[in-house]
């Protein structure tokens, strides 16, 4: 019996043994076959047997014996079957790719290879034909082409090492740019980009990148059949804005694109047209801002009877990038009274939207939240401009910013939260403090001007 009792503990070990050697697998790209006829294919050709195979969504996993096996089923990577290349992978026990980070190594070898840091080149030319990517596997289905580029471009854009200025893509078969779009989020300053040898033929083809390479200055698409079209050099300009020399052909002054594209003087936080004006908006603009925040009735008195105040709504300007700002911002307070005259068809809306003399203004001024402002605690979130207006002996201020909603308006019942921006604000001595509304760049900006 002790004999038998051995035997049986042996055999047990054996089978361990064997599972703890067997190695976990998928294949993809199998589907114009059953899986039956995939299994023989592969024991008959690769002579390896695939154990407990099952069909997993578009992969049929299973399990090779050992890793040598596992090696063997690897080198068959790219082989015909039904029509299709077919792909190996090894799954970890959790049913990861163990290879996925050997493929991502691999890939970055490839972008570190073609780099060169003097030149500030990354050189993606030829690939097609190159033995590495080859073997890899890398082109033996589209789809895997097609995963091909994006993964290298988001490894391009983690790697540190990558300081690019110039890319070559020539000789890549490229009928248009939709593998490689993902190049310009990746590089968006590249400065210089060579498509030449490939097959794109369509101007639509290269909408994408419209407005994308906003640093790129020359450009290299010499044998594609684009450049034939009459309308080559027009659309390329259109495309790529500073562009200067097209298929080594200088297209645009280089000086005067700059010209163009550079400020007459640097933006300035605050611009006062003179010292005097500095001082006096400055203070105005702390006093009647304060006056808004706590007691607007007190700036009744600096409205005459002729006095008109207006509110104006824009809510076409782009949403807000900032984080922590209402992103959907509503105008309910203030689409009752928005006399924006690009919106508001309606003379007679118009007119009844004017307010004249304090009591009207008092009256349109309890129908707007109460606010808060951080012109004096927070000055750098602010921007001020001013200048005169000798018609009347006064001046205007545009002030850019922001301001907080603290309450309900004094005649409102309904609730509004988020952060508003004060944009622009008129000297009080003129006859017309309209409100202007819009959406961009922190919240509802808010126009008093």
């Amino acid at each position: 019996m002790s004999g038998f009792h051995n035997v049986g503990n042996i055999n047990m070990m054996a089978q361990q043994q064997m599972q703890q050697n067997r190695v976990k697998v998928c294949i993809r790209n199998w589907q114009n076959a059953t899986m039956n006829d995939l299994i023989n294919f592969l024991s008959r050709n690769a002579r390896v047997a695939i154990l407990e195979a099952r069909v997993e969504g578009a992969l049929v996993v299973g399990y090779v014996s050992s890793k040598s096996e596992a090696e063997s089923l690897m080198k068959w990577n790219g082989v015909r079957f039904a029509g299709s290349n077919l792909k190996f992978e090894l799954l970890d026990g959790n049913g990861g790719s163990a290879g996925t980070s050997d493929t991502i190594s691999f890939l970055r070898g490839v972008l570190l290879k073609r780099y060169d840091p003097q030149a500030k080149l990354l050189n993606l030319g030829a690939l097609h034909s190159d033995p590495e990517l080859i073997q890899k596997g890398v082109f033996s289905s589209i789809s895997t082409q097609s995963k091909m580029f994006p993964a290298m471009m988001k490894l391009a854009s983690t790697e540190k090492s990558l300081v690019v200025e110039s890319v070559n893509l020539a000789d890549n078969q490229l009928k248009d740019i939709s593998a490689i779009s993902t190049l310009a989020q990746t590089f968006p300053n590249l400065k210089n980009l060579c498509l030449a040898n490939n097959q794109i033929f369509r101007f639509r083809s290269l909408e994408i990148w419209k407005n994308k390479f906003k640093e790129l200055r020359e450009l290299l698409m010499t044998n594609n059949p684009i450049t034939t079209d009459k309308l080559y050099r027009t659309e390329m300009l259109r495309l790529f804005p500073k562009l200067v020399v097209l298929d080594n052909v200088i297209v645009r002054d280089e000086v005067k694109l700059q010209s163009v594209y550079a400020l007459p003087m640097k933006i300035q936080q605050f611009f006062f047209e003179n010292d005097a004006l500095g001082q006096s908006s400055t203070d105005f603009a702390t006093n009647f801002l304060n006056l808004w925040d706590n007691n607007r009735e007190q700036l009744l008195n600096l409205y005459t009877a002729q006095s008109q105040f207006s509110v104006s709504v824009d809510s076409t300007i782009p949403p807000s990038t900032v984080a922590e700002s209402d992103q959907t911002p509503a105008f309910g307070y203030y689409m009752s009274s928005s006399r924006n005259i690009s919106k508001v068809s309606s003379e007679k809306s118009i007119q009844q939207r004017l307010s004249i003399g304090q009591e009207s203004v008092n009256n349109i001024f309890k129908t707007l939240p109460r606010t808060k402002h951080h012109l004096q605690d927070q000055p750098t979130e602010y921007s001020m401009e001013t200048i005169s207006y000798p018609q009347i002996n006064g001046f205007i201020i545009t002030l850019h910013g922001f301001f907080e909603e603290t309450g309900k308006p004094e005649l409102e019942a309904n609730k509004k939260t988020g952060k508003v921006t004060i944009k622009r604000i008129e000297d009080t001595i003129t006859v017309t403090i309209p409100l202007q509304i819009t959406n961009y760049p922190k919240n509802p900006l808010i126009e008093p001007g």
